[in-house]
């Protein structure tokens, strides 16, 4: 809500240059959850101006929105309860008036058009999954190089000696995912991203966690 939060919403477009959207945004949704690789999201905006022709917006993954939204804690101090950086993967029109035209704009994290870019063909000797995984995130995947993201991966038990049969790296994490053992004697591994960065963690580690950010609802 514009009453108890600050926020903005950064538009840039294929060309690298940049406009402000939230004086336009009638909505925007963004979904992180232990069932998704990545965080998704989209914005409702009413454009009354020829913005999205200027922009030539078409979601091909060209164009990006950076988000940071901060919103009163519990202790009632400002935090940064999220800001990340999305490609615009979809847009489409829907009701016209005089005044404006609506669109929605559908966003995806980034690291999901990079993981749909590469793959992996070559054997893994003698490796634990959280060892291969870690490979994989910052060899391949970049964690971190191309834009901030954290990648969080508990120890695992038992080596492995596997062939990669040309997947793509989400593939392959979350087959080590479904077929591992945490150094504690847990199993269910889940692979996702959330505002802090990409996880590969288990299910009870999960359940036994602190609460990691509280939202005041006015």
């Amino acid at each position: 809500p514009r009453s108890t939060s600050e926020w903005n919403c950064e538009f840039i477009n294929y060309k690298g240059d940049s406009a402000e959207l939230s004086p336009i945004i009638k909505g925007m949704s963004i979904w992180e959850s232990i069932y998704n690789n990545c965080m998704f999201g989209n914005i409702a905006i009413e454009d009354g101006t020829g913005m999205v022709e200027a922009n030539g917006i078409v979601g091909s993954g060209l164009e990006e929105v950076h988000f940071e939204i901060l919103t009163p804690n519990t202790s009632s101090e400002k935090s940064s309860n999220l800001e990340k950086e999305f490609k615009v993967d979809s847009i489409t029109g829907g009701t016209k008036t005089a005044k404006y035209t609506s669109y929605n704009i559908g966003i995806t994290s980034p690291y999901a058009f990079i993981n749909n870019q590469k793959l992996i063909s070559r054997s893994f000797m003698k490796m634990t999954a959280s060892e291969i995984a870690e490979y994989v995130g910052m060899s391949i995947m970049e964690f971190g190089s191309y834009l901030w993201t954290d990648f969080t991966v508990s120890p695992s038990l038992h080596p492995k000696e596997i062939v990669v049969p040309n997947w793509n790296p989400f593939q392959l994490l979350n087959f080590l995912a479904r077929n591992s053992v945490s150094a504690e004697g847990e199993s269910n591994y889940l692979f996702f991203e959330n505002n802090d960065g990409f996880k590969f963690v288990t299910v009870d580690e999960l359940k036994g966690g602190d609460i990691m950010r509280a939202f005041t609802l006015k």
